[in-house]
């Protein structure tokens, strides 16, 4: 910050924002006080771990799924690139390859033959003015 930009106070939490983050704290604390008085229970253990096992191969389906699908969408994309894209570069190389040709037959048969009559003339138009100059000089 430069020394002529005042300071800016920092936000203050309101009382409803420190509500708020007392009660999530203490709803947290809560939970995590019942999961430890659960697990000691002799059984608590066991079906936790059951739990979390079915809620591991729920995941793992969801994951395999989305994986298929990303497979799928990979060969689409693939799939219209072949398709589409492909014969969109190739006519953009022709096109490219005709303004080519267009432009070295132009070089050739207009360019070329202007810049050598310009030239022609520049030289009979030097040749006459050197010419008119030594009648000048000799009278």
């Amino acid at each position: 910050m430069s020394a002529d930009q005042p300071k800016l106070p920092a936000p203050k939490r309101g009382p409803r924002q420190t509500t708020i983050v007392a009660i999530v704290g203490v709803v947290i604390l809560l939970l995590i006080i019942a999961a430890f008085v659960w697990m000691v229970q002799a059984n608590a253990t066991a079906t936790v771990r059951d739990i979390f096992i079915i809620f591991m191969a729920i995941v793992s389906l969801f994951i395999g799924i989305m994986m298929v699908l990303l497979v799928y969408q990979i060969a689409a994309l693939t799939k219209m690139l072949r398709e589409e894209i492909k014969p969109l570069l190739e006519n953009a190389q022709e096109t490219v390859n005709t303004a080519r040709g267009t432009t070295m037959f132009v070089s050739e048969h207009v360019v070329r033959p202007t810049i050598n009559a310009a030239a022609t003339m520049a030289g009979v138009t030097r040749v006459v003015s050197l010419l008119g100059d030594l009648l000048r000089a000799r009278r």
